[in-house]
């Protein structure tokens, strides 16, 4: 029986992360976003409608589950909705949880 390989060491962490720098790079750090928490939903609802579609394409027209492209397209997908998801628990750790204040202000 082969170990089971510790969750933060898979190749895709690092995808990630990277995809996360991505993110900020192009549309700045987390904590100078103006977006609010419904807006962050709608960013993490479209990504997952990406990965969704992308996902539903393996299905859907029959792709075998080694086709390479429809496999990278569904797995770049994928990294984005948990690079988005990355990006909201980065911003609620910017944020003292009992009382929503920035603990920068602290």
């Amino acid at each position: 029986m082969t170990p089971a390989r510790p969750y933060l060491d898979l190749d895709f962490a690092s995808a990630i992360e990277a995809e996360r720098r991505y993110q900020d790079a192009k549309w700045g750090p987390i904590n100078d976003r103006d977006h609010d928490w419904a807006e962050w939903a709608l960013i993490l609802n479209r990504e997952v409608g990406e990965a969704n579609d992308a996902l539903g394409r393996l299905h859907w027209f029959d792709a075998p589950w080694n086709d390479a492209g429809q496999l990278a397209e569904a797995r770049s997908e994928l990294i984005q909705v948990a690079a988005v998801c990355a990006a909201v628990l980065e911003l609620i750790e910017v944020y003292d949880i009992p009382n929503g204040t920035p603990e920068a202000d602290s």
